[in-house]
């Protein structure tokens, strides 16, 4: 009924391969597509082949138009043509107690461990797509904090620029407001309180500065500042404005 696809999050659509079973399936189908259309929301849905008579050749030509026409969405088990599931349905009984070991026990035997199958691939698939969320979620995380604790940070005296430098022997900083010049007295950082974070603070106008990071007498740009802009010489100057 339409209430149970409103309801349901997966479908499989029973299909023998008669000429109006395969017709009332792209009405079926037809009818999810608007469920989809009016709630937002369109249920996953698998195909499975009934009846199938592997004698009739009308049934194999059949399957395979299927099989083209909806590639993945057919379910790789057919239930082929067997009256034991007949004569199990007549006396309302399930096809596992009423011949267990029969051709159609076997078919849906075959079914439910594709079924299951499929339903581990998609949660093994919506679980790495989860992880992949939160490990982003994380990075950004980690970013913003990186940004917020080092960098260039506009204050309101000038621009306090902090950096983490494990390892570094010295670390200064050339730019606009001492003309490039790593021996001006503007020029050294110094190391804090806090293991490998440099540290100086630099009154300053408004205005907009490019400025380069170096240590132990190597020249690079800011890595916690995101801000840059090629310089004459190929490379990126770091660039803060203040305002």
């Amino acid at each position: 009924s339409i209430n149970a696809l409103m309801s349901a999050a997966e479908v499989i659509v029973p299909v023998d391969l008669g000429f109006f079973s395969i017709y009332g399936l792209g009405r079926t189908i037809r009818t999810i597509e608007m469920i989809g259309e009016r709630t937002g929301r369109t249920p996953a849905f698998s195909i499975l082949a009934t009846m199938y008579d592997t004698r009739a050749r009308t049934m194999r030509r059949s399957l395979a138009a299927l099989r083209d026409q909806y590639k993945s969405r057919l379910l790789s088990t057919v239930i082929r043509f067997n009256v034991d599931l007949r004569e199990a349905a007549a006396m309302g009984s399930p096809i596992v107690e009423f011949r267990p070991g029969s051709r159609g026990h076997q078919d849906y035997q075959a079914l439910a461990q594709e079924v299951v199958s499929s339903d581990l691939q998609m949660e093994y698939e919506a679980m790495a797509r989860r992880e992949a969320d939160e490990h982003r979620r994380v990075e950004q995380e980690v970013d913003e904090k990186v940004e917020a604790v080092y960098g260039a940070i506009v204050t309101d005296t000038g621009v306090r620029f902090v950096c983490h430098a494990p390892g570094a022997k010295r670390v200064q900083i050339a730019g606009d407001f001492n003309h490039w010049d790593p021996q001006n007295t503007q020029s050294e950082m110094v190391l804090t309180d806090e293991p490998c974070v440099w540290r100086k603070d630099v009154t300053l106008g408004s205005g907009r500065y490019a400025y380069r990071l170096i240590i132990d007498g190597r020249w690079c740009s800011d890595p916690a500042n995101p801000y840059v802009e090629s310089n004459p010489y190929g490379e990126l100057n770091s660039v803060v404005e203040v305002e």
